[in-house]
């Protein structure tokens, strides 16, 4: 699911662990599609 960065900057200032801890798992899967 590739979101808009336009979109996605808001989530970031307000929940920057949150949306960091997102962002990495998705490019872990991405790497590791068997973890989905």
């Amino acid at each position: 699911m590739d979101s808009d960065p336009a979109a996605v900057a808001p989530l970031k200032t307000r929940i920057p662990a949150c949306a960091q801890h997102f962002f990495l798992r998705n490019r872990a899967l991405a790497r590791c599609p068997r973890l989905v």
